[in-house]
């Protein structure tokens, strides 16, 4: 958290940072008081990373970040009663993948209607039909940081709406 990534200038590697989290670390009000707190996202990605590339853009984009290293530590956050107006799951990972993620939490629990998006390399029509068919709100492929806002900003609006 508060790290763009890194970039070379002038042959020397330099830390890119996330000033508004900064910012907001210093002084939350920084950017003026809000009335509402910022929507929750959960990440449950394995590669440690794409969490360092998606857990700031997320931030910065105004999401209060939650991250987990695999769908095994999101169900105990879930036992333990963490709430999210959003998930954000990969589809490829060791143990449970994504798939078996998305299914369980529609089987059973306090996150049955929590809307969650894919995030994946697996874009294939089939995966894509796969995947909605088993719970998943909208499916985007990794790259894509503008369908994923786009994807959460839909998500998170569902819950509002539906609240």
């Amino acid at each position: 958290a508060g790290f763009l990534g890194s970039a070379v200038i002038a042959g020397r590697a330099a830390d890119v940072l996330d000033c508004s989290y900064w910012l907001r670390l210093g002084d939350p009000n920084w950017f003026g008081k809000t009335e509402q707190l910022p929507p929750r996202v959960l990440v449950v990605e394995d590669s440690g990373f794409f969490r360092q590339l998606v857990v700031p853009a997320l931030t910065s984009a105004g999401y209060d970040v939650t991250a987990c290293g695999e769908p095994s530590e999101a169900l105990k956050l879930r036992a333990g009663g963490a709430m999210f107006d959003a998930i954000l799951s990969d589809i490829e990972m060791p143990g449970m993948d994504g798939f078996g993620f998305v299914a369980e939490m529609r089987r059973e629990g306090t996150w049955q209607k929590t809307p969650v998006v894919a995030l994946t390399s697996r874009i294939s029509p089939a995966d894509k039909a796969r995947g909605l068919s088993l719970g998943f709100n909208d499916y985007v492929g990794k790259f894509d940081s503008e369908r994923v806002l786009a994807a959460l900003a839909r998500a998170v609006g569902s819950v509002k709406e539906a609240a």
